[in-house]
């Protein structure tokens, strides 16, 4: 499996949203479960974010490399598609 590194903020509704899509998306397929998701608060760990090329949060990279970063005025319906985006590259072998 792949490792999976995202980038949130406190308070963001889009970081918010992006946890809630994997919260549910684990409860409709259990395979996802399996995926680990390092959650970094760029707030909390600033150095940590030098290493990675994005704007907004969440972002999401699986083995490094960019697979999902939200943008403003996103809706939750695509949130969530782009989070089964990322559950499923982590998935693959």
């Amino acid at each position: 499996m792949k490792k999976v590194t995202a980038f949130v903020m406190d308070l963001c509704p889009y970081c918010a949203g992006s946890k809630r899509a994997v919260k549910e998306l684990i409860a409709e397929d259990d395979r996802y479960a399996a995926v680990d998701i390092d959650w970094i608060n760029e707030k909390e760990h600033p150095e940590m974010t030098e290493e990675y090329d994005y704007y907004y949060c969440p972002a999401f990279f699986v083995d490094g490399e960019k697979v999902y970063e939200a943008h403003p005025g996103e809706e939750y319906d695509s949130i969530r598609e782009n989070v089964n985006r990322v559950l499923d590259a982590a998935l693959e072998a």
